[in-house]
């Protein structure tokens, strides 16, 4: 069988409708010619790699360039995106030869280290060389408002059921309101804005706490790209401010219900992570549910995980996205602990978080 391995020349969305359709069809999230572009053709140095065995795709891998700052230096990194290989071609080694391909062209584009999520733990590790953490990943969700009864009556069809869970979910949402209380206490007066007053607040804010050793190289341009132009997902921002200081932010969307917690940081000096979910509770509406995803050794992370679980949530494993790293030439020492890395929502691409 003669296996044709691929880096695209062109990503523009018109001349991949074929890769976009199949895609559409094989990955987990949908792929149109508008999601397409927004994650690989709006980037610069994105990778793109199909094998094809005659006119079939076997299988398809990308890069996609995330900077990322590494004890205080940045470096171009690559997130694995859209690792997929059709099951008739299995135990064939084609796609470690492709995933190899996409490796040595994105080195050659600067890439220093590699990494993504993964359900795959084995294959990456035995297969591909990465380092592997399979309890990491975190994901709590509580419920944090009174719902209405049709909710569960529309997904178990059952009434019996739905009014007993119905009965017994807003007994706990009546006790986690009163956790909140006083967990936040009084909440600082700043100012909320929905938008940035100036472009390098992230910056200045990362600059002046501690966020760990490795985070995103979080500024404005890549909030512009990874959160306002987003196709897939309506997301909202808050930043507060003490004067024109931007002193913390939480970044969120609201789908069927669930509040998600994309991203919350914030200098405890002027403001709490408490008081930020207890400004959500308080301000914003039509939702009942809330829930945070991250890496648990991060201490920040897990500040936000214990307050979930103060408030009635069960914090769990998120299997289907453990995190994973191949390290080509950067500060080894530093990123061998995932305590170092602060990992949120703001890391994928927003298809689920």
């Amino acid at each position: 069988m003669n296996i044709d391995y691929i880096k695209l020349q062109d990503l523009t969305a018109g001349n991949n409708s074929n890769l976009i359709h199949f895609l559409n069809t094989v990955l987990n999230h949908s792929v149109d010619k508008k999601v397409w572009s927004w994650e690989f053709e709006s980037i610069p140095k994105t990778i793109f790699t199909v094998a094809m065995a005659g006119e079939e795709i076997a299988g398809t891998q990308s890069m996609l360039p995330v900077f990322l700052n590494i004890n205080d230096s940045i470096y171009e990194t690559a997130k694995s995106e859209t690792s997929f290989l059709n099951p008739v071609f299995r135990g064939k080694k084609i796609f470690e030869k492709l995933y190899q391909l996409a490796v040595d062209e994105t080195v050659m584009n600067g890439t220093k280290l590699i990494w993504g999520f993964t359900p795959a733990l084995k294959a990456w590790k035995n297969n591909l060389g990465f380092e592997t953490f399979d309890d990491e990943i975190r994901v709590a969700s509580v419920y944090v408002k009174y719902f209405p009864l049709r909710s569960n009556y529309k997904k178990s069809r059952n009434l019996i059921f739905a009014f007993g869970k119905y009965i017994v979910t807003n007994r706990k949402i009546a006790k986690n309101y009163f956790r909140l209380k006083a967990l936040s206490k009084d909440f600082p007066k700043l100012e909320v804005s929905s938008r940035l007053k100036n472009e390098n607040d992230l910056e200045e804010l990362y600059n002046r706490i501690d966020v760990g050793k490795v985070h995103l190289d979080l500024n404005a341009s890549y909030l512009n790209w990874r959160i306002n132009n987003n196709p897939v997902i309506q997301y909202r921002s808050l930043f507060f401010y003490n004067e024109d200081q931007m002193v913390g932010y939480v970044i969120y969307s609201i789908r069927e219900g669930n509040l998600h917690i994309t991203d919350l940081t914030c200098d405890e000096i002027y403001i709490a992570e408490a008081h930020i979910i207890q400004y959500l509770l308080t301000n914003i509406e039509h939702f009942f549910k809330m829930s945070y995803w991250g890496n648990i050794s991060h201490k920040r992370n897990k500040k936000i995980f214990s307050l979930f679980e103060k408030l009635g949530a069960t914090v769990q494993i998120d299997t289907s996205r453990n995190f994973v790293y191949k390290n080509i030439s950067t500060n080894a020492e530093v990123v061998s602990s995932l305590g170092n890395w602060y990992i949120n929502g703001l890391w994928t691409e927003g298809f689920h978080i």
